[in-house]
């Protein structure tokens, strides 16, 4: 959600699919508060495995991943979606969570139910899936439950307790996959969802680095223009930051350290926005490059460092068994 300034402004809603491989945005859209949340917006490739959390977990936008080829892996409630046993018959959710301790991981084949709200026949239209199920520790338990009860407090419920089986649900993870079990285990399905924290980072990056958080244009035109050029700013800084990554000079010298996404972010869109404001001239901007490679490596020494060692030991590794500065890299 991006807020509008002013009580007369609009807020919007930017849509994103981000692949966390390439580590990059590879699809925008922006909308009005209108436009909900849906699977159904994006293009997938075949091949394609969609991440997604319990708000992307509608049976239409499963549809559409399954209709383009592509396979999910998509965090739900146990009243999210319609899950029915390889039967036909309602899923029993307490014998699924029955004997699972903390650390636990488990797997049942099921039907999810699309034969809509007017069906005549739970199960007539169906396909099937794999629900894994993970039991928290008891940590993450307790904060997930107390989120219940503070939820269910603020809804002003009539009820005077939440679900219990919402209670008992707190104490799992529930993932819904199409992806086939001889593709992919449950222990490599919970791992591969973790996955989907990086656009939550990719979004905080854009909110903090680019100022997108909030809209100082209250006129609808001005702010989708404004919204606009900074998401092409974003994307400049994605191509940029991505090509950084495997290049030499950029290589981590000391074991342990790594590129800082957001630095190199706020680095690259002073330089941007310096060449397209005319805040700085390139040959300035050039100059600031130099210094900063230059600072990446120490000057000669009469005495051979460690590092120095180090390296030349590596070098004459790789002349011996013809290994090129390349392929090593």
């Amino acid at each position: 959600m991006i807020r509008s300034s002013g009580k007369a402004g609009t807020d919007w809603r930017l849509h994103a699919t981000y692949d966390p491989t390439e580590g990059r945005f590879s699809q925008l859209e922006i909308s009005d508060t209108h436009g909900g949340e849906s699977l159904s917006r994006h293009k997938l490739e075949e091949g394609d495995i969609v991440l997604g959390d319990r708000g992307y977990a509608r049976t239409p936008g499963l549809l559409h991943v399954r209709e383009m080829g592509a396979d999910f892996i998509m965090r739900i409630g146990w009243s999210t979606i319609r899950l029915l046993a390889p039967g036909g018959s309602r899923l029993d959710w307490n014998a699924i969570y029955a004997g699972m301790q903390p650390g636990d991981i488990a797997e049942h084949e099921v039907l999810v139910d699309h034969s809509g709200r007017k069906r005549g026949m739970l199960g007539a239209s169906a396909f099937r899936a794999r629900l894994i199920v993970r039991r928290k520790d008891e940590a993450s338990s307790e904060r997930a439950r107390r989120a219940i009860w503070f939820a269910h407090r603020r809804k002003q419920r009539v009820a005077a307790h939440p679900n219990p089986l919402t209670v008992a649900s707190a104490d799992f993870l529930l993932l819904l996959t199409s992806v086939p079990a001889c593709e992919m285990s449950p222990d490599r399905v919970v791992a591969t969802y973790r996955l989907r924290w990086q656009i939550e980072l990719a979004f905080k990056r854009l909110k903090s680095g680019l100022g997108i958080g909030t809209l100082p244009a209250r006129d609808s035109q001005l702010a989708r223009s404004w919204l606009a050029a900074h998401l092409i700013v974003g994307l400049l800084i994605d191509e940029v930051v991505s090509d950084s990554l495997v290049f030499p000079l950029l290589s981590p010298i000391r074991r342990g350290a790594h590129l800082s996404l957001w630095r190199m972010q706020r680095f690259l869109r002073n330089v941007l926005l310096g060449a397209v404001f005319g805040e700085h001239r390139l040959s300035q901007i050039g100059q600031g490059l130099v210094a900063t490679v230059r600072n990446l490596f120490e000057p000669p020494r009469r005495r051979i460092s460690q590092f120095g060692r180090l390296h030349a030991l590596v070098g004459d590794a790789c002349a011996d068994t013809g290994i090129t500065k390349e392929t090593r890299e």
